[in-house]
């Protein structure tokens, strides 16, 4: 069995995700199907990551990139992170400019001395405070998923794992197939037990209203912001993450 590394590339893929993985590894100790081996959760995965690690397994949790970028942007205006809501951000000049002329704006906005959540509260538009997200932080975070799916998503020790698959009646089973799969959990008997598990769970977040399937992008997302996945993102983006 190799170390088994899970996460995703940002907390919005799927929140409660590193609970998830914790709370599955720790049902499948005490039904002793798993009692060794490293097991680390990442949520934001790649940052202090060997992904060429031939000894270790990767799990992550991917769903639509619009999702991820809007559940970051809300997230990045609310959070008392560090990194976000205290550390001094200072914005490429030539990121900036394309800010502007993609918004169409005049408006000016403090950035000396800001933090990055300062500085996108401050933009008046909550479109425009998207745009601002997207070429910043979701830029970094959709790219790092993009290069990494085209390099090792026919790699055999890496799973990427559609939240909306697990959220979905339908496709939940395969699902976690698939993850027992790069578990190691080979026989019937083994399979059931964790898919009790799946079952359980997401029944239970969907039911609590906790996790939904519903994307929320689609009511404030614009034509602008499409235009800068199209021409500021990875050529193919969507489709080449499988999700056009």
């Amino acid at each position: 069995m190799k170390d088994l590394i899970c996460g995703e590339y940002h907390v919005s893929s799927f929140p409660g995700g590193p609970a998830f993985w914790r709370e599955f590894y720790l049902y499948l100790c005490r039904e002793g199907l798993y009692k060794q081996g490293e097991f680390i959760v990442e949520d934001n995965f790649g940052v202090h990551t060997n992904k060429e690690d031939k000894e270790k397994k990767f799990v992550l949790f991917v769903r639509h990139p619009c999702e991820i970028i809007y559940l970051s942007y809300r997230h990045h205006s609310v959070t008392d992170e560090y990194w976000w809501a205290k550390k001094v951000f200072d914005p490429d000049p030539e990121v900036l400019e394309d800010f502007y002329d993609l918004t169409r704006t005049k408006e000016l906005f403090a950035v000396d001395g800001s933090s990055y959540q300062d500085i996108l509260n401050s933009i008046k538009k909550e479109e425009d405070r998207i745009v601002f997200e997207m070429l910043h932080s979701s830029r970094h975070t959709c790219t790092a998923f993009h290069n990494d799916f085209l390099k090792y998503g026919g790699d055999d020790n890496y799973l990427f794992l559609r939240v909306e698959d697990l959220l979905n009646e339908e496709t939940l089973y395969a699902a976690c197939e698939r993850v027992c799969d790069i578990f190691s959990l080979t026989d019937a008997h083994e399979r059931n037990v964790a898919y009790r598990f799946f079952q359980r769970y997401f029944d239970a977040k969907r039911i609590s209203g906790e996790i939904v399937l519903d994307y929320k992008f689609p009511s404030v997302f614009r034509k602008k912001h499409y235009d800068v996945i199209e021409e500021r993102y990875p050529e193919n983006f969507l489709e080449d993450v499988q999700y056009l």
